[in-house]
């Protein structure tokens, strides 16, 4: 039983087919678009080395405590060290925070042993040139090391 399709048939079919394909195609777009929002777009890894690391540290990094390794003559002579003057800010903090927040004023103090601290640490970030040579250069030791004929003779297979 050989069927024969008119025109108009093969025409109703083919855009039955067209109307599947795109509604298909839309639903595919609109759950893609779902999975997007629900977990976000994928962020490449972020590759690091040593001239980025620098970068950060020393210019993105808001916080100098964690990346100052300065000596005491780098610091000259503060009259308090940065830690006394950090436990001075928390306390400050601690003490203040809640008067403050009631009056509607900021806590200054808090705010100047802050800056105090930023003051000494942000003058340099590290002790005996620690960034300076990690940054420029490489560091490779090689030794020289006398060889004995006797040795070079023992590889080629000890024929004389």
């Amino acid at each position: 039983m050989d069927e024969q399709y008119t025109q108009d048939e093969l025409d109703e079919i083919e855009d039955m087919q067209e109307d599947t394909m795109e509604d298909t195609q839309a639903s595919n777009l609109e759950l893609s678009e779902e999975m997007k929002e629900a977990y976000g777009y994928p962020e490449p890894e972020e590759k690091m080395n040593q001239h980025s690391f620098l970068h950060k540290a020393a210019f993105e990094s808001p916080n100098t405590l964690k990346t100052t390794y300065l000596n005491s003559q780098e610091c000259g002579r503060p009259d308090f060290p940065v830690r006394f003057l950090l436990s001075v800010k928390t306390v400050s903090e601690q003490m203040l925070d809640e008067i403050t927040k009631e009056i509607g004023i900021p806590n200054i103090i808090s705010r100047y042993f802050n800056e105090k601290v930023m003051n000494i640490t942000n003058s340099g970030m590290s002790q005996e040139g620690f960034a300076m040579n990690l940054n420029v250069t490489r560091q490779i030791n090689t030794t020289r090391k006398k060889i004995r004929s006797g040795n070079i003779e023992n590889l080629r297979g000890g024929s004389k």
